[in-house]
């Protein structure tokens, strides 16, 4: 995810991919939800996607989330 503006240089730089990971394992400890942006695993300038293969694995993500378990197919970085 980019996140623009000074204000936010210091923020760490994850990988969709970590960033999701990181979500999902979070679950287990509590947490309450899951921030999936329109454009994860898809960056864009207008955070919107409409890649078919990206949108997939954030259904994947939000499916493993619901299960606690991973999802088919998998959360993968690639």
């Amino acid at each position: 995810m980019i996140v623009y503006g000074e204000k936010f240089a210091d923020l760490p730089r994850l990988s969709d991919h970590l960033r999701m990971e990181q979500q999902v394992a979070l679950l287990a400890g509590g947490s309450a939800g899951l921030d999936v942006e329109a454009e994860t695993f898809a960056p864009s300038r207008d955070e919107w996607t409409n890649d078919r293969r990206a949108i997939r694995r954030q259904r994947a993500v939000v499916l493993e989330g619901h299960r606690g378990q991973p999802a088919e197919p998998a959360i993968t970085d690639g």
